[in-house]
């Protein structure tokens, strides 16, 4: 909304004995240089408990930005997460109540797996959809 454009992704963190998923991380683009601009870089969101958070869409609806994230790998436990601020402050995302949105974990059998990853859709109505 001022005009700033940003690359928000997946925080991976090489130190020995740390997580490689540390996080989403959102870091200003410069539009003029068509470079990073290492400085800005903030971790936004560390997940949750289930860890492994990663694909990050970022939307701003109605004066808070949202964050849509896959977590818990490429496995049966894969499912999405959805957490929002009012600010890009770092650290500043809170996750929904009951913290994930779309997940199969506890129906194995089901025919649709591993949902994530997916996206916000608006209809010229006004009306929003996540599309996985």
């Amino acid at each position: 909304d001022d005009g700033r454009k940003y690359l928000v992704q997946q925080t991976w963190d090489h130190r020995e004995y740390h997580h490689p998923f540390d996080g989403i991380t959102l870091t200003e683009f410069d539009t003029r240089t068509l470079k990073l601009k290492p400085e800005t870089a903030r971790t936004l969101y560390r997940g949750t408990a289930v860890a492994l958070v990663g694909g990050p869409h970022l939307y701003k609806i109605n004066g808070y930005y949202y964050l849509f994230a896959a977590q818990g790998g490429t496995v049966f436990t894969h499912q999405e997460v959805v957490a929002r601020s009012k600010t890009l402050e770092a650290n500043s995302f809170e996750t929904a109540p009951g913290d994930v949105v779309l997940t199969n974990v506890d129906t194995p059998d089901s025919y649709i797996q591993k949902q994530g990853h997916g996206a916000l859709v608006s209809t010229p109505k006004g009306e929003w959809y996540y599309a996985s």
